[in-house]
């Protein structure tokens, strides 16, 4: 998807990865999903694509945008109320979550990748 909302990424998730994984991993999924979805429309840069795979009991979800990523390297990772600014809260909910949860920089962008379920 190419810029979509993060209802319509819950909602995607919700359809193709239904019955895929246990209710509770796929609530922490849409919570996850919204987040980095917001996250990458809010602070990010345009287009923000996701990217939805489900299989063998795993659901992975990629929300990429074409800006850096957080500048701080502890963004997320340090709860919001322990850090001097006040960005971050949102990863650091997803990092709250029962998620295989990823940062990842490259050349193209910034990716949130985030996984539900067990490895096949």
């Amino acid at each position: 998807m190419s810029d979509p909302s993060a209802a319509q990424v819950r909602h995607a998730v919700t359809s193709i990865g239904g019955g895929q994984v246990p209710d509770t991993a796929l609530q922490d999924l849409m919570i996850g999903v919204g987040e980095a979805v917001s996250n990458a429309r809010q602070h990010g840069c345009p287009p923000v694509t996701t990217r939805i795979s489900a299989g063998s009991g795993r659901i992975l979800v990629d929300v990429h945008d074409t800006g850096p990523g957080p500048a701080d390297p502890l963004a997320g990772l340090v709860p919001l109320w322990a850090r001097s600014g006040r960005q971050g809260g949102g990863l650091w909910l997803i990092h709250m979550l029962d998620l295989d949860t990823a940062l990842i920089r490259s050349r193209d962008g910034f990716t949130v990748r985030l996984a539900a379920g067990h490895s096949a």
